[in-house]
């Protein structure tokens, strides 16, 4: 995959996983998926359940935390944010949000 192409394919994706969880409190997560960098979404349906998604898993040698942290500024999504999100998933589902966590 060219550059110019995982850069649209990611695109896509944050586009739409930011319509779905619009309304809702949601944060993005860098974690690896398979043995390579992905970008995962967080978020809350009700108190009682979290939810997560992969939004994106890229090549090897993808800079996904820079991704995360851009998507998360912009959407003035705090680290205090994005760490409840994970806590929250994590005693809901009594599991780790996922391997090797950034944000």
């Amino acid at each position: 995959m060219t550059a110019q192409n995982e850069n649209t394919t990611l695109k896509a994706s944050l586009e739409t996983y930011l319509a779905k969880v619009e309304g809702r409190l949601h944060a993005f997560i860098k974690e690896t998926h398979q043995g390579r960098p992905a970008v995962s979404c967080l978020w809350n349906e009700s108190p009682s359940k979290t939810l997560k998604d992969v939004v994106y898993v890229g090549a090897v040698g993808f800079d996904a935390l820079t991704v995360v942290r851009a998507t998360n500024k912009s959407m003035k999504a705090s680290e205090q944010v994005v760490g409840m999100l994970i806590e929250m998933y994590e005693n809901q589902h009594k599991r780790e949000v996922g391997q090797e966590v950034e944000f």
